[in-house]
């Protein structure tokens, strides 16, 4: 599932370049979805995330539901090696190096959600790995580090192009038929992970 706008493209910066009130509150929008799917992912160990905004009206929530949902799909094939990249990026917590990880899992250009959610997986793995190492300030870097990648290199763009983050909640993954068959696309078409000595994720669909 492609989009109008690859990872490679040449995209608008809303975090560099707050010129309307609109891009104001993409970004509010798009923070406040990565903040609270990690919290969510991590619920039974309350207080790792905190809360910046006193709710999320309903719409939102069904969108995170979603997306957890689709994650909790994709854990048990691709968790453990999200894990160990989780383990190697807290040793610098770079945005350089995070940038690498990020760019592997849409190495070959194609944006979809199940990709979209293991870069959010990515996050909730750095948070539990960065709170049992006694770095808990990297849990707020990480976030802002995914949410600057998915401006930056097209994702909200195409996120845009397939009508919104509610809109998708509401209309492209609302209900468990089209969660099934969205498991069984990705099922046949995997997404290997492979870390590289580049210190990368890789992602590369199988035909």
């Amino acid at each position: 599932m492609s989009g109008d706008c690859s990872v490679s493209g040449q995209c608008d910066d809303p975090m560099n370049t707050h010129q309307a009130d609109g891009d104001d509150l993409k970004t509010m929008e798009t923070e406040t979805i990565v903040e609270e799917f990690v919290r969510l992912k991590l619920k039974q160990s309350a207080g790792i995330v905190q809360r910046r905004r006193t709710s999320t009206d309903m719409e939102t929530q069904a969108l995170i539901g979603r997306l957890i949902e689709i994650s909790n799909e994709l854990e048990a094939q691709y968790g453990e090696r999200l894990n160990q990249d989780a383990e190697m990026w807290i040793k610098s917590a770079t945005y350089e190096k995070f940038l690498q990880i990020a760019k592997g899992v849409f190495s070959d250009g194609i944006i979809n959600w199940s990709r979209i959610v293991v870069l959010f997986m990515f996050a909730v793995k750095v948070v539990v790995n960065a709170i049992s190492k006694g770095f808990s300030g990297l849990a707020g870097d990480v976030i802002k580090f995914v949410v600057k990648f998915v401006f930056i290199h097209g994702i909200y763009k195409w996120v845009e192009s397939h009508g919104g983050w509610v809109i998708s909640a509401l209309y492209r993954l609302c209900t468990s038929n089209l969660l099934r068959s969205l498991s069984k696309l990705i099922i046949q078409r995997p997404i290997d992970f492979v870390l590289t000595d580049k210190f990368s994720l890789c992602c590369l669909n199988k035909s």
